[in-house]
């Protein structure tokens, strides 16, 4: 084939190239590099070829080059050939060296610098020739075009994977997860969002002390001084400071909750003024950017996103306990004791399994906050509900049920476990002295087991406030069980 001829044919192959990778953004920008960097260096006999990829701040991302007939292809950029490939200028000319022997071209698409492409022969071999630069100017001006295309792709599909995992954040808190579940989601998104090795939201306690209440393939904690000094120094900085940190290999970004407006009163004018109140709960903190530059402005920017579902997160779940708990003896309230005894009555008659229900009483309890004031009874109705936490089994439920009285649901339990429950709890109150004046108490309990006694939520409750009526009229501190119904 004559020289005419197989430069044709080197034509159509690069042309070919070209289409390719103009249009198939689906290829991933690396390989089509490396693979126009390889047809290059054969077309043009080029011995070796590099070429490297800039970053949108001109920066180098990445860089190939290869030894054209070796069996190791891989051949690292000396500084001599880096220093080359900084040479093309925003001319978009390919420029010679070595006496015709290098040829340098940058890659430049709409005015951004994508790369560099440097081609070079051996002293034996002849000078790189018209046809060899227009041919490699064709190419290049596909590649940057191609490269460009690939690298917008990739940062719109990266800001969808963000809008994607922030979804799932917002996803988890509008769910019936708890707590620390929803912590855990938001720890794990915000690492794969920003590509860390490794993530952990460092919350403080009203001491301000630092402990990691959540943490994603974390080894050491970064709050801890004797094992990392230097994190640990940074992290209570953001945390005293409510202010971002960002060295490149690490983000942390203070968690801030904004809380309700609080009065403060100037004398001068004797008018009110409000302010918002703004306290520091934590810091979320990532380590260790995988397979990507440093972490920028903008990452901390995302981060601070997700440190706002943290205090979001942290303020529903408030809310929630608020609505779901007595705030005096921080047992379940009657409202979400009657959520739950529904949910209980249910599962009980779908599966055929018992369930108990003990209702307890305060025995005069009117004389022991007319005789020692109401903050001694409130510490009365404190201890009695610590009591009941501590006799029944972690799933068990124990609510105050109004004023002095107090209900504890017991699923899977039949009438005789039920009433061990209750000998049980009124015992432990009969033998304590309560408050800071040592006031002795007991209980009046009532009894009733599902379905022996009733097959709705309202009628077992119903059954067992009678039952413990009759042990009050028994003489009290005893317990008594519901007839059957």
């Amino acid at each position: 084939m004559s020289k005419a001829a197989l430069d044709h044919e080197k034509y159509r192959a690069l042309y070919r190239l070209g289409s390719t990778m103009t249009f198939n953004t689906l290829m991933d920008a690396d390989r089509l590099a490396d693979l126009a960097l390889s047809m290059l260096a054969e077309f043009t006999d080029a011995r070796r070829g590099h070429l490297v990829l800039y970053d949108d701040e001109g920066q180098i991302r990445h860089q190939f080059g290869i030894e054209v007939g070796q069996e190791v292809k891989s051949a690292p950029a000396t500084d001599q050939v880096m220093a080359r490939l900084r040479v093309p200028d925003e001319r978009g000319g390919a420029v010679e060296g070595r006496g015709g022997l290098s040829l340098t071209m940058p890659l430049l698409c709409d005015e951004a610098k994508v790369g560099a492409l440097l081609l070079e022969r051996e002293g034996g071999d002849h000078a790189f020739q018209a046809g060899d630069r227009a041919l490699v100017e064709a190419c290049a001006a596909h590649l940057a075009q191609s490269l460009r295309s690939r690298q917008l792709y990739e940062a719109h599909m990266a800001q969808r994977r963000r809008v994607e995992l922030l979804e799932r954040v917002t996803r988890a808190l509008n769910s019936p997860n708890d707590l620390e579940e929803v912590l855990n989601i938001v720890v794990r998104t915000a690492s794969e969002t920003l590509s860390s090795a490794s993530g952990a939201l460092i919350l403080g306690d009203t001491a301000g002390r630092l402990g990691v209440a959540s943490s994603f393939r974390l080894r050491d904690d970064p709050a801890d001084a004797g094992t990392r000094p230097a994190e640990s120094r940074i992290v209570r900085w953001v945390f005293t400071e409510a202010t971002p940190f960002c060295d490149g290999e690490r983000i942390i970004t203070p968690v801030k909750q904004v809380l309700r407006d609080k009065r403060v009163f100037e004398e001068r004018r004797r008018s009110f003024h409000s302010s918002a109140f703004v306290r520091t709960l934590g810091v979320l903190y990532l380590e260790g950017p995988l397979q990507r530059p440093q972490f920028t402005d903008e990452d901390v920017m995302t981060l601070g996103v997700f440190s706002d579902h943290v205090a979001a997160a942290v303020a529903n779940n408030s809310l929630l306990q608020q609505a779901s708990t007595d705030s005096l003896t921080q047992l379940d309230s009657r409202r979400e004791l009657e959520a739950r005894l529904d949910e209980e009555v249910e599962f009980a008659r779908r599966h055929g399994i018992p369930l108990s229900v003990i209702m307890a009483d305060i025995d005069q309890f009117k004389k022991i906050n007319d005789g020692h004031g109401h903050q001694i009874g409130d510490e009365v109705l404190i201890e009695v509900g610590r009591i009941l936490r501590e006799t029944v089994r972690k799933y068990d439920q124990c609510s105050r049920y109004g004023g002095e009285e107090f209900t504890v649901v017991l699923p899977e339990t039949r009438l005789s476990g039920a009433q061990i429950v209750a000998e049980n709890i009124r015992r432990r109150v009969e033998g304590g002295l309560f408050s800071r004046e040592r006031i002795p108490v007991t209980l009046s309990l009532g009894v009733a087991e599902f379905p022996m006694h009733a097959t709705t939520p309202e009628g077992l409750l119903r059954r067992a406030d009678s039952a413990l009526y009759e042990a009050k009229e028994a003489g009290r501190n005893c317990t008594r069980t519901a007839a059957p119904g």
